[in-house]
């Protein structure tokens, strides 16, 4: 409320954009997320708040599987975004009827360390 409000005043300022950003993920209500996400670029925090990750899920919930595609290969390829982008591109994959990347996969597998077991999980159902 007091952050849409410091915006009607510092229009465009990125800091409280990414404030209210946050916030409304925060709060579950991603078509506010999404309307502030517009009006931001990449954010420099970690793979799971990016706007692009919004955007992907938002394109995988209206059915627009290349949208959702775009938008997850335009997120960071670092800090669980390692893990995060070949793993959800596969999934896109499988329910796009094309064959994942092994390679891609086996490589997020090799690195996976503490997130081994979630990561063979997944390429289990994957597989599946």
């Amino acid at each position: 409320k007091y952050t849409d409000l410091a915006l009607t005043y510092a229009r465009g300022n990125k800091d409280l954009l990414e404030e209210r950003y946050i916030q409304a993920l925060k709060a579950g209500d991603f078509d506010k997320a999404l309307k502030v996400a517009e009006k931001l670029g990449d954010l420099t925090i970690d793979a799971q708040m990016q706007p692009h990750l919004l955007r992907a899920l938002m394109a995988v919930k209206s059915g627009d599987l290349a949208e959702a595609s775009k938008q997850i290969q335009a997120l960071p390829k670092q800090g669980l975004g390692l893990y995060f982008v070949p793993m959800m591109q596969a999934w896109l994959d499988v329910d796009a009827g094309k064959k994942p990347d092994e390679a891609a996969l086996a490589n997020v597998l090799q690195q996976a360390g503490e997130f081994k077991p979630l990561i063979q999980f997944q390429l289990a159902l994957i597989e599946n």
